[in-house]
């Protein structure tokens, strides 16, 4: 005679076999809806042009041969920056009204319009002002102002 346990075991094996042979008709679920579109974020301010700056002497250096040329000078301030700095965005009028003020040579070159000058220099942050005198490159790390900037020339 067979136990009922076993019965009853084989009982689940039937009906399991059946569950799964038979697939149930309900349709699928349907997909899930589509995710909101990302809100657009609005564009960046302009740069101010240069006719808004104010009177300016400063030259505006292109790549990396126009930047040596430059720090081959006798004497001269050279700022290196980017357009998205905030603190370039803030100095560029102290620095604009400071080149027509004074003799010397003031002039401003954007960091990723020459990689290889920043590289030999060792430029790693912005802004980063160079000073030339008598062909001797040196960092200016005194006050982004007007006055101060005035200063330093004046000690060229």
């Amino acid at each position: 005679m067979i136990p009922v346990y076993v019965w009853f075991f084989l009982l689940l094996i039937v009906l399991s076999a059946l569950l799964f042979a038979f697939p149930s008709s309900s349709p699928p679920p349907p997909p899930p809806p589509p995710l909101p579109a990302a809100p657009s974020m609005p564009a960046p301010p302009p740069l101010p042009a240069k006719e808004n700056r104010g009177p300016t002497k400063v030259f505006d250096l292109r790549n990396d041969a126009e930047a040596e040329e430059f720090v081959s000078g006798d004497k001269g301030v050279l700022m290196v920056y980017a357009p998205w700095c905030g603190h370039c965005k803030n100095m560029m009028p102290a620095y604009d009204s400071a080149s027509t003020q004074t003799t010397v040579k003031f002039a401003r070159l954007e960091g990723s319009n020459a990689p290889a000058f920043m590289a030999k220099h060792q430029i790693r942050g912005f802004p980063t002002i160079l000073s030339i005198k008598d062909k001797i490159i040196s960092r200016y790390n005194s006050g982004r102002d007007e006055a101060s900037l005035l200063a330093h020339a004046s000690s060229l």
